[in-house]
């Protein structure tokens, strides 16, 4: 093995570690993810390749190279780097600062370039690593790692005044969701975060968007609701397990729902970008949030206007997974329905064994 990728990125036996078979429909391609997190006062910026792991092979001294060259000129400003031969730097969106264009290998790759929020739950760097280490993995169908486990799978990427951890792991890609159902997480999916479904790490899926795929059935989801007399269903987005639409003419919201994972800040954070307003900490956060019921369970409430499009959102986290309910759309309707929104959301309940 060459000895860039010892010495830059640890594979520290990740690739060794052999899965058990699963009874999955997927293709038996590995895919190979390197990666790289590196805190940057209460935010932590991203950086991540991920594909079939020939093509990633062709290119990973690229990658090594292209970390080596990350630097910032103040320790509030963004990353500077420098970008190896044929690769094309594309603009970022809400989700992502940035997108790295790979033409040169078959399939094209990109690295996506992320800042998210540090975690609200406890600001731990570790275990804002573990969370993030660990959906990297599951995306490749690989077990999670213990906080034992952390520093010898991983090692510290060097930036002048910053801490910095680089991972490199070889797994299969999870299963292609059903039509209409959700799939596992994301950055590479949003997703870190973060993809792109609610709920995801900020790495949504870039390039062609895939078609979408028509109305799940209810009968087909793990819970039941009352739907309000004039909301119809819709086709949903991948990831998005139940999507549906209210409309007032020309003016209309979507209502959907979606389980992944996330920190809560990081979700809030996203959703407040859907409605043009700046981010917000995790001391204002809990002033933010109400209770809300999702059937028997107590769900957290917020409401966020902004000045052409509302977005009202109820996270439920659970042993199992973090549950999503938004209504998105014009500011006026959006509070028209709001009161069905919550009636709704409240009429909630989990098939038995499905939280």
């Amino acid at each position: 093995m060459p000895f860039f990728v010892l010495a830059a990125i640890g594979l520290a036996g990740c690739a060794n570690r052999e899965e058990p078979i699963r009874s999955y429909t997927v293709s038996s391609l590995k895919h190979r993810t390197m990666g790289a997190m590196l805190r940057q006062n209460d935010a932590a910026w991203f950086f991540k390749l991920t594909g079939p792991i020939k093509s990633v092979n062709e290119i990973s001294k690229n990658f090594d190279d292209f970390l080596a060259s990350v630097k910032f000129a103040k320790p509030s400003d963004p990353p500077d780097w420098k970008l190896p031969e044929h690769w094309v730097q594309e603009p970022g969106d809400t989700m992502r600062f940035a997108t790295l264009k790979i033409d040169s290998v078959n399939p094209p790759l990109e690295v996506s370039v992320t800042k998210l929020p540090l975690a609200a739950t406890s600001g731990d760097w570790t275990d804002y690593q573990l969370m993030n280490v660990n959906r990297w993995r599951k995306q490749l169908q690989l077990p999670p790692l213990e906080p034992k486990e952390l520093v010898a799978q991983t090692k510290p990427l060097e930036v002048p005044g910053l801490l910095g951890t680089v991972v490199d792991f070889v797994g299969t890609p999870g299963p292609t969701p059903k039509k209409g159902s959700m799939g596992p997480m994301m950055g590479g999916a949003m997703g870190p975060m973060m993809g792109g479904a609610d709920g995801m790490d900020g790495h949504p899926p870039m390039g062609p968007a895939a078609a979408t795929p028509p109305a799940r059935p209810a009968a087909d989801l793990p819970f039941t609701y009352d739907l309000p007399a004039d909301w119809k269903s819709v086709p949903s987005r991948q990831f998005v397990l139940a999507s549906f639409e209210a409309q007032d003419g020309d003016k209309k919201v979507l209502i959907t729902i979606s389980s992944a994972g996330g920190d809560l800040l990081q979700n809030i954070n996203r959703w407040r970008g859907q409605v043009q307003l700046a981010p917000t900490t995790a001391e204002q956060l809990k002033q933010d949030l109400q209770e809300l019921p999702v059937g028997t369970e107590k769900g957290q409430y917020i409401r966020l206007v902004g000045a052409e499009k509302s977005l009202f959102g109820v996270v439920l986290q659970t042993a199992e997974a973090t549950w999503f309910f938004k209504l998105l759309g014009d500011g006026g309707l959006a509070e028209r329905e709001r009161p069905r929104f919550e009636a709704f959301v409240t009429s909630v309940k989990f098939n038995e064994g499905a939280r």
